[in-house]
């Protein structure tokens, strides 16, 4: 039974890490308050991920953890997506802060939110359990985001974060936004 236990405390704990954002504020409170209509664009893939999608994993995230932001009007990823395609842009060319600018624009969007998954990978740590030892993957997601004034062109605010998950690589990128958003949260409140 205490070998259960030291197990349940050692998964309890690994399965919420997560470090404190690092933000930078580079405009003042009025400015951000007038930043309502944001639009997030995909992130840059980490380097070397074990996936393909990493950017959009956390672009997700963060997407997900804006709405939950009184004050911000998230612009709509369909009519994103139906932009790019009238305008011919590649994903791969939109991470470019210029060409997010435009699409900002075109979209009515008054900031956009750009990124970079800077680590996106698992690790596997030894559980010891008495006699036994169990072995748990653990996914490791960190990133970078930029908020962008499409009309001054300059990053408003910027955050860095990382965490660790047990459960899955969006659960780790939900953890990564959630400290990153909740700081933007408080700046515009």
């Amino acid at each position: 039974m205490k070998i259960f236990a030291v197990f349940i405390l050692c998964f309890a704990f690994l399965n919420g890490c997560a470090n404190d954002p690092k933000i930078s504020i580079t405009a003042d409170q009025s400015v951000l308050n007038k930043l309502t209509r944001i639009s997030v664009i995909n992130f840059k893939d980490a380097p070397g991920a074990e996936t393909g999608s990493s950017g959009s994993i956390v672009a997700n995230a963060v997407t997900l953890e804006l709405m939950k932001v009184p004050s911000v009007i998230l612009v709509e990823r369909k009519k994103l997506h139906s932009i790019l395609e009238e305008i011919k842009l590649g994903m791969s060319g939109l991470t470019d802060e210029k060409q997010a600018i435009k699409v900002g624009k075109l979209l009515g969007a008054n900031a956009v939110i750009l990124g970079t998954t800077s680590q996106f990978g698992t690790s596997t740590i030894p559980i010891f359990l008495g006699l036994f030892t169990v072995y748990k993957d653990v996914y490791n997601v960190a990133a970078d985001i930029r908020i962008v004034d499409v009309e001054t062109g300059m990053v408003v605010f910027s955050g860095s974060n990382s965490a660790s998950s047990t459960q899955s690589y969006e659960d780790a990128a939900s953890k990564v936004a959630q400290g990153i958003v909740a700081k933007y949260g408080e700046a515009v409140s």
